[in-house]
């Protein structure tokens, strides 16, 4: 496969990518052309108009929303859970390909000492996983490896925090503590930790900071940020958007 990549990266002139971090990879093989950087199509203007229903009250909600995979990782959250003491619901939401894999989880949960505070969902529609980011309280996406993550844009339209795994093109749409926060990959202890800082701090972070106006509506500037969504999108995701190969 390898020698196949660097084959074909080396006689192209044009590569489509959707991520720095994709850029980084295929520039390894020896590839100096120009990139074109766009990932997959987002109707974003449905997740920017949710009705925003999250609130500081118990339980702390958390979901994951992706195919239920190795890649995926969930089974990370689940362990990392059994570390803290804290009043939390999770709901991992989506396909489930691997059969193995979901049999694993399942014997996860049922062993965990939250297993009533942890659900599996089917994929939903675009207006019920809406619904869902909108009450969340957080955002987990602990990929092993992923070229961008398009739910991280969904869930930050929303204004929802997301916590995401460090090494991964995801990293791309994460400002440290703004729009985002970055745990190691595949580091349970670490993703507990930083499970336990954003169940104790992040809801009182966000009614402490300053509020801004969306439209109508007065926002926090976690709100405004998320919301900026759209125009980072455009700007930095774009068929139009060349790159050139250093």
């Amino acid at each position: 496969f390898k020698y196949f990549a660097k084959y074909s990266f080396q006689n192209a002139n044009l590569i489509r990518s959707i991520s720095e971090f994709t850029e980084e990879q295929v520039k390894a093989f020896g590839y100096k052309g120009t990139f074109v950087r766009f990932p997959a199509w987002i109707n974003i203007d449905n997740y920017l108009n949710a009705d925003i229903k999250r609130s500081n009250k118990d339980p702390y909600q958390i979901i994951f929303v992706g195919s239920i995979t190795d890649r995926k990782n969930p089974k990370i959250i689940v362990e990392s859970l059994e570390m803290i003491d804290k009043n939390f619901s999770l709901e991992l939401i989506g396909q489930t390909p691997n059969i193995n894999y979901l049999k694993e989880l399942k014997k996860i949960i049922s062993q965990s000492k939250h297993s009533r505070k942890i659900v599996l969902t089917p994929f939903l529609s675009q207006e019920q996983l809406i619904a869902k980011y909108s009450y969340a309280n957080l955002f987990i996406l602990p990929s092993k490896s992923e070229g961008l993550g398009r739910v991280i844009i969904e869930a930050q339209a929303t204004a929802c925090p997301v916590l995401i795994s460090s090494d991964t093109g995801m990293s791309d749409l994460i400002i440290e503590n703004e729009t985002g926060f970055i745990f190691k990959n595949n580091d349970p202890q670490d993703l507990a930790k930083s499970l336990n800082v954003s169940l104790s701090t992040i809801d009182r972070r966000l009614k402490e900071l300053p509020h801004y106006k969306w439209g109508n509506k007065p926002q926090s500037r976690v709100v405004f940020v998320a919301r900026e969504v759209r125009d980072y999108f455009d700007s930095n995701y774009s068929v139009n958007k060349k790159r050139e190969s250093q």
